[in-house]
């Protein structure tokens, strides 16, 4: 007789593979069908259609990458097996980094940065938090209208580091400000929550923090959350 345990991780394996299988696709027929039309007409195309569909092929493989990034995640999530490795980090360092492994995918979107100087460092495990901000561009992305702004903001308050991620998409119906945190949750508008915020709310949650949702000014959504403040006497790695 099969173990409730082994039942469990069946049930887990085979939800996760369903809710995902059409995020998979999707990408992956877009490389394909770029791909073939650069194999068998290329002759015929333009340059800028040519450069069209790698760009193409670039976005399509990068949002996949993401994808299957997401999903080692929340296996090791689940598995109890991932591990936080905090060390002093920069935060202008952790939100360049995020938006520069976005700009591949940002079309038209573009990103206003508001991260003091004078801030201090952070004690993170920098993977982990640059995953965070990634996934939370992502989602901020994907849901603003194609030349949106992006506004990525820091401040501290006491022995915390504010971080916020906001857009000028329709933002989030109060009776869905917690579903989206949670793994492939059916939303009001037909659509689901994807893994990436998911994700986000375990990582920030695994350095003892907390991250939430905001209404933002004309119906965008922001997303906040806190970082600890290192000890401002050690080095930065």
């Amino acid at each position: 007789m099969r173990s409730k345990l082994l039942e469990e991780v069946d049930h887990f394996r085979q939800s996760l593979m369903g809710a995902v299988s059409h995020d998979l696709r999707t990408p992956l027929a877009t490389i394909k069908v770029a791909s073939s039309t650069l194999a068998n007409r290329s002759a015929s195309l333009t340059s800028d259609e040519v450069r069209e569909l790698y760009n193409l092929i670039e976005v399509e493989s990068d949002r996949l990458t993401r994808l299957v990034s997401n999903l080692l995640d929340i296996t090791r999530i689940e598995a109890g097996v991932f591990t936080v490795h905090p060390n002093p980090t920069s935060v202008r360092d952790l939100v360049r980094e995020a938006v520069n492994a976005m700009k591949p995918t940002m079309g038209a979107h573009r990103v206003d940065s508001i991260v003091p100087a004078s801030l201090p460092a952070v004690n993170v495990d920098s993977l982990l938090i640059g995953q965070v901000l990634i996934n939370l561009l992502d989602n901020a992305i994907r849901h603003s209208p194609d030349d949106g702004v992006i506004t990525v903001e820091a401040r501290r308050e006491m022995r915390q580091v504010i971080l916020s991620v906001t857009d000028q998409g329709p933002g989030i119906e109060p009776s869905q400000r917690q579903a989206v945190f949670e793994r492939f949750a059916r939303l009001d508008t037909g659509g689901r929550a994807g893994l990436g915020l998911t994700i986000a709310k375990n990582f920030v949650e695994a350095h003892g923090q907390e991250i939430w949702y905001e209404d933002a000014p004309n119906h965008g959504a922001r997303f906040v959350f806190t970082l600890p403040v290192a000890d401002e006497t050690a080095p930065l790695r």
